[in-house]
């Protein structure tokens, strides 16, 4: 029975809004977008939708209040009267084991400091949270609230707050405030939402002492707590026992976590005086509205103004500047019978294109969701809403704002890890015709808690007239257009939605690609809404030998560039394929030989200049940046270029050595065919020895999008320590080359020749180390390569006279490596084992 309440309740979720195609706003019908719509947790829908005719973004959650499984909790910024908080902050605070405060919206206006008002960041309006007063509402009669009752029901309203002490018959006092200080009140009432201490000096007057006129009075403070039976709650007399009295004057009394205290001042303090420890008292908290309602109030926070009652618009709508101009604004409504909570967002103040909403904008769009009642809340760069832990509008502050207070949406839901129900992420199935879909599945556990917001491994199936399953498990579309249903199965688990095949336009996604013949291309035509199936295309290949294509899957063949043609009824594309293929793991890609390639930017008088001077005698190529220091605040040398690096490197090495120069940071900056660019950052890097950096492409771009290649170098950025510098003297930053790497190229072992040159034992070795056979005195270095071609380790000897030299590899895991060993000119390979 519980499983078919919540599949009932998520029909009747999924069906609120997704038919929504057009609404009526200030009497003109306006077509609406519905960007995302999706079930959240328990009872809970999300939507954000779009109003293109006027430009604003607007977002809700749908709340079931009939669930048992999901709940509306106040939170109050970090559980104290004073300071604000972030709303996601709020949710994380209240997410632990058995609950999730998966959702939440900012709440009231809060006190700040250009209006004199304290402390700051107090609720103005009110606040109660689990049927605990933490700010009291306002008097006034004009501050509006959206409440929980104890059935779980919304109620809105204006309020007003009285409490009472009763120490006997004809002997009691009033108050009117709560956690702030006294005002036109003898009598404060405070508990732990007060902070750690009572608030005497906070009121209209100021924030600290003296300013607060109330800090000047004597003051008598009586911490109290309810008897056995009783507890703390709204519209009702609770019993209490007297457990001890202190007189104040100036700062406030302590107050633990269970502690209530009453603290008064001038007539008060004569009222409390009369008490003595271990005397018992009635304190009643009452809330009533204008014609004496006394809701049993559990969940309580303050906003600007009622602006919906009974289906029908509120003056406050015009009469109140701040609600009829175009403003970020957040909301709460409610639906006639109570059962459906509504919480709204809208962008505004022109971000993301957004003007903003009035309220009378915001009352139709809740009437057009089903709702009767709605308050308005504070707005501008107040407004936000979280849904699963993300904020989802865009707050325009650029960023979430602090706030007093908000409401969260609660999963109370017993644990459990199960997947028992499963959801389409997306709420209308659309593909174009021979479009590839493999759409986005959520699961849900029995409560309707979201456990998985992105199942892979799930299986599909289709009805036979829409299309079929591919070999990679993709919805493949039918040719025509029709209607069908999509079902996902995940461990017994299914659900199915419709599906509607449509004619689409077409076009490629890339106008060019770079590809090699070790990676294959699935050629991606974007139809309306998916990729469509390439294999359904007629292909034509400019050039059959420099590539081929089978069932729409691309694969280079030789070096050189050619056209693709692709045909499908009307449609005819062409696509310009360059394929580059590399023919050594390691390949050099520049020797910093070719000086014109190069744009050296440093202070003018450095005279800074790429030579062949200077280089280090033992390399066998490179260049030197050759310059004559003069003062500079924050000495630094750039080089640039347009320099491509060759095909679909797996990662790409750069060697120097600074000489004398300290160097503090080098960034390296590089960029994609497809206009990311990325930098990287190398700090306190050694002087005097030769330095290799490898970087993997895929820490620089996503390397499963074939369209970040070629990639290209954009600058190297040289930072030097100024007091490694005199000024007038010569330094030179030597450069020796770029290397790009391919594994998938097979690596080659040294001629017969070049193995009898290389003489190295033990092979294999335990211990790590092996000896080097010399014939005469040579310059030695020597790098140990992985057999996927990642370089552990480098090393340069310099000249060695001995005959038998050793190779350091001590450290290194059991396995197979090459050894790259450069004797002067010559460079040569080994594989080498350790045990």
């Amino acid at each position: 029975m519980k499983k078919n309440l919540l599949l009932i309740t998520a029909f009747l979720l999924a069906n609120t809004m997704q038919g929504w195609c057009s609404i009526v706003i200030n009497g003109q019908t306006v077509p609406i977008d519905t960007i995302v719509y999706k079930q959240v947790g328990p009872g809970t829908m999300y939507a954000q939708t779009y109003l293109p005719e006027i430009r604003q973004r607007i977002y809700t959650l749908t709340i079931d209040l009939n669930n048992p499984y999901n709940g509306i909790q106040t939170f109050l910024a970090r559980d104290c009267v004073a300071g604000t908080e972030l709303v996601s902050s709020a949710c994380a605070r209240n997410t632990y084991a058995g609950k999730d405060a998966f959702g939440g919206i900012n709440g009231d206006f809060f006190n700040v400091s250009s209006n004199n008002e304290y402390p700051l960041g107090a609720p103005r309006g009110g606040s109660i949270q689990d049927g605990i007063i933490q700010k009291e509402p306002t008097e006034g009669w004009w501050w509006a609230f959206a409440t929980i009752d104890t059935n779980k029901k919304p109620f809105f309203d204006y309020l007003q707050f009285r409490g009472e002490v009763k120490i006997n018959e004809g002997n009691t006092f009033q108050f009117s405030r709560v956690n702030i200080a006294y005002g036109n009140s003898d009598m404060t009432m405070y508990n732990r939402y007060a902070g750690n201490v009572t608030r005497p000096y906070e009121n209209n007057g100021g924030s600290t002492p003296p300013n607060g006129y109330d800090y000047l009075y004597e003051r008598t403070e009586v911490y109290i707590t309810p008897v056995a039976g009783q507890s703390w709650g709204v519209n009702k007399t609770i019993r209490c026992k007297v457990d001890s009295m202190v007189n104040n004057y100036g700062g406030g009394a302590p107050i633990a976590h269970n502690q209530t205290i009453l603290s008064g001042i001038r007539t008060a303090k004569t009222f409390l005086d009369q008490l003595t420890i271990g005397q018992e008292v009635e304190v009643s908290l009452t809330i009533r509205t204008q014609n004496d309602t006394r809701p049993n109030i559990v969940q309580l926070v303050g906003g600007n103004a009622v602006v919906m009652k009974n289906n029908v618009l509120t003056e406050r709508n015009t009469s109140d500047g701040y609600n009829s101009m175009p403003y970020p604004r957040t909301g709460i409504a409610s639906s006639a019978d109570g059962r459906w909570l509504y919480l709204l967002v809208a962008d505004g103040k022109g971000t993301g294109g957004s003007p903003g909403i009035t309220t009378t904008e915001m009352c139709h769009i809740f009437q057009h969701m089903g709702a009767t009642e709605a308050v308005g809340l504070d707005g501008g760069g107040s407004a936000e809403m979280i849904v699963n832990h993300e904020v989802k509008n865009m707050p325009s502050d650029g960023t979430e704002r602090p706030v007093g207070n908000g409401w969260l949406v609660i999963a109370n839901a017993p644990e459990d890890d199960q997947i028992a129900q499963l959801e389409f992420e997306c709420h209308r199935l659309e593909a174009p015709i021979y479009g590839e879909l493999r759409p986005k599945v959520m699961g849900f556990n029995q409560y309707g808690v979201l456990l998985n917001e992105d199942i892979t491994d799930y299986t599909l199936s289709c009805s036979p007239n829409v299309g079929t399953i591919n070999e990679n498990g993709n919805f493949s579309a039918t040719g025509t257009p029709c209607v069908g249903t999509l079902t996902a199965t995940y461990n017994g688990v299914s659900v199915t939605r419709p599906i509607t095949i449509v004619n689409s336009d077409f076009n490629f996604r890339l106008d060019s690609l770079l590809i090699d013949n070790f990676r294959n291309y699935k050629i991606e035509v974007v139809g309306s809404s998916s990729l469509i199936d390439p294999s359904a295309l007629s292909w034509t290949v400019c050039d059959e030998n420099i590539c081929s294509i089978t069932q729409g899957v691309l694969k280079g063949l030789s070096n050189g560039t050619t056209f693709i043609i692709g045909e499908l009824g009307d449609f005819k594309d062409s696509l310009k394929v360059t394929v580059e293929i590399p023919t050594e793991r390691w390949m050099l890609q520049t020797d910093f030989s070719e000086t014109d390639q190069w744009e050296i930017t440093a202070q003018s008088n450095w005279n800074a200049q790429l030579t062949n001077q200077n280089v280090p005698e033992q390399w066998e190529h490179g260049n030197a940046v050759n310059y004559t220091y003069q003062t500079n605040r924050s000495p630094s040398i750039r080089l640039s270029s347009s320099l491509a690096f060759y095909s679909l490197p797996d990662s790409i090495k750069l060697t120097f050595n600074t000489g004398n120069i300290a160097v503090t940071k080098l960034i390296a900056s590089f960029k994609s065919n497809n206009k990311q660019t990325v930098a990287k950052e190398y700090v306190n890097l050694p002087t005097n020895e030769d330095v290799s950096i490898c970087i993997a492409t895929s820490e620089l771009f996503d390397t499963t999008d074939i369209s970040i290649y070629p990639i290209w170098l954009d600058y190297l950025r040289f930072q030097i320590a100024a007091s490694s510098q005199q000024t007038g003297v010569q330094y030179a930053l030597a450069l020796k080359d770029f290397l790009t790497f391919y594994p998938k190229v097979t690596v080659g072992f040294p001629s017969i020749t070049t193995a009898q040159r290389l003489k190295i034992y033990p092979n294999p070795t335990k211990d790590g180390n092996v000896i080097l056979v010399l014939d005469k005195p040579q310059n030695i270095a020597f790098e140990v390569i992985t057999i996927n071609g990642q370089i552990i380790k480098a090393m340069d000897l310099g000249m060695q006279s001995g005959k038998n030299i050793t190779l350091p590899l001590q450290g290194l895991s059991k396995g197979t490596y090459f050894i790259k060993i450069r004797q002067n000119e010559h460079s040569d390979i080994v594989k080498i084992i350790i045990n």
